[in-house]
Formats: structure tokens, sequence, C-alpha cells
């Protein structure tokens, strides 16, 4: 249990180190944005699914990216 412990610290702060937590948060800020100003209830029942997709498909790549990059 203490090396999962060690291992979840450690990914944390690599994370950290290079930005990803910074970039995945500034990604959901933009999405909140987006969806916020979307004032037509059929539109936004659209795009919700679609940005969900998308966020979880970009964040994972930009992992991938980070961690070849780094």
């Amino acid at each position: 249990m203490s090396r999962l412990i060690v291992l979840i610290k450690g990914e944390l702060q690599r994370l950290n180190k290079y930005h990803v937590t910074t970039v995945s948060f500034v990604v959901a800020i933009v999405w909140f944005l987006l969806l916020y100003f979307i004032d037509d209830i059929d539109i936004l029942k659209m795009m919700l699914p679609f940005v969900i997709m998308v966020d979880a498909t970009m964040m994972s790549i930009i992992f991938v990216g980070s961690v070849m990059f780094f």
C-alpha cells in the first residue's frame, strides 16, 4: 500500500512539473465558458456529449505527448 501512495504522489508531482494539470484546468475553464454562453438548450444538449468526448480524447493526447516529450 505504501508503494502505491509513493507512485501516486510521484505521478502527481510529474504532472505538475510538466504543467499537464495546468493545461487541463485551462481547457476545462474554456469548455465551461463555451457551454455557459450557449443560450439555446437544444444546441447545449447536442454539444455536451461532443465536448466530453473531445475533452477526454484531447487530454489523453496531451498526456501522451508530454510523456514522450519530457
